[in-house]
């Protein structure tokens, strides 16, 4: 003899299946993974994984010059830019050693630092009040930084490629 389930047995029934259908739509939704096409160029390649981890449109070229840029690539020559303000080289006399502002970081926390050069030295890290040879680093802004030495106050600016 066959009993037929009740009608509360066959509802709970039916809800529990839809609820695991949301429950798997949902993982595989928050599990997706977008990959950019295979036809994309190959410069292109890294603008469009970017674009599609970010949900938004990546410049190409923006990309591309941070690519370029790489201060970490292997055989980068150094370049010649000025590293001082067109005021502050007048009164850096030759026979001080070159200080160099090789970068700055700026933190909330207040640990922000610079990396400085002096002459042929190899590069440190300078926090506000530290010394490198015979400057003092006064102030901090991003891409600049202040000094205080024998031949007065000078501002150093990080290089643009």
């Amino acid at each position: 003899m066959i009993r037929r389930a009740s009608t509360s047995l066959v509802f709970s029934a039916a809800l529990t299946l839809a609820a695991a259908a949301w429950v798997v739509v949902a993982l595989v939704a928050a599990l997706r993974v977008e990959l950019p096409a295979a036809s994309a160029p190959r410069d292109g390649a890294a603008a469009g994984a970017i674009a599609t981890m970010m949900n938004a449109p990546a410049d190409e070229s923006l990309v591309r010059r941070a690519v370029e840029a790489d201060p970490f690539a292997i055989g980068l020559t150094e370049r010649a830019p000025s590293f001082f303000s067109d005021d502050s080289a007048a009164a850096t006399p030759a026979s001080t050693p070159l200080l160099r502002l090789l970068g700055t970081v700026i933190d909330d926390d207040g640990d922000s630092f610079a990396m400085c050069q002096l002459g042929e030295l190899p590069a440190r890290v300078v926090r506000v009040g530290d010394r490198i040879g015979d400057w003092r680093l006064r102030a901090l802004r991003p891409g600049a930084a202040d000094f205080v030495g024998p031949d007065g106050r000078i501002t150093l600016h990080v290089p643009h490629p």
